[in-house]
């Protein structure tokens, strides 16, 4: 990659950073791309060199927003490891992920400009909805090798994510509730791989 090149990288991700925190504080129909350029410290210009429109702005952060919560739980399967330490491993990387304040700012940002214009994000969805999670992916391996006996694999990340995001990621989303403690996230994790595992070892 020539100079140009990275310098133009760090500019588009300045670009998006700085359109994330002017969504999360202003809301998308408030946001202007004036300050955006502002808070990435580059030229309107430069903005819509990278981004032909706010609208096609948002689209990109919708994108990397649900390809990041995608990729939170990427886990490489190990046989020689025992089904509860691999799955206690992905817990954590999810609940990272989830109770994260940069994540819920962004979630809630995303939810309430989905409800306003739902048009907005539902190409970004769409696409990500296409793609398979690591936590998918871990199943997959499992099951080859005889670990898990699962038949619906959406299903099952629907049942394990949902334990997870039941008692720390939707009371922070819905009620604002404060960060769950690290005690309070051991037991919703250890409460849930127990659940999963007991429903689907095999």
């Amino acid at each position: 990659m020539s100079v140009n090149e990275r310098v133009s990288v760090k500019k588009r991700e300045a670009i998006l950073n700085a359109a994330i925190a002017e969504f999360i504080e202003q809301g998308f129909q408030k946001a202007s791309m004036d300050k955006i350029s502002a808070r990435a410290d580059v030229s309107k210009r430069t903005v819509y060199k990278h981004f032909t429109s706010k609208e096609n702005l948002f689209f990109e952060i919708s994108k990397t927003i649900w390809s990041t919560a995608l990729e939170a739980t990427d886990y490489q399967y190990q046989s020689e490891l025992p089904l509860k330490q691999q799955l206690t491993e992905i817990a954590i990387q999810e609940l990272t992920l989830i109770t994260s304040q940069y994540y819920l700012d962004a979630s809630r940002m995303l939810m309430a400009e989905h409800m306003i214009t739902p048009e907005l994000g539902v190409e970004a969805l769409e696409k990500t909805l296409t793609l398979e999670s690591g936590f998918k992916r871990w199943l997959k391996s499992a099951v080859q090798d005889n670990k898990l006996n699962i038949e619906d694999y959406d299903l099952a990340v629907a049942q394990f994510l949902g334990l997870l995001k039941s008692a720390t990621y939707w009371p922070q989303i819905v009620f604002r509730r404060p960060t769950p403690s690290e005690a309070q996230q051991q037991q919703v994790l250890t409460a849930a791989v127990r659940m999963f595992l007991s429903e689907y070892e095999s």
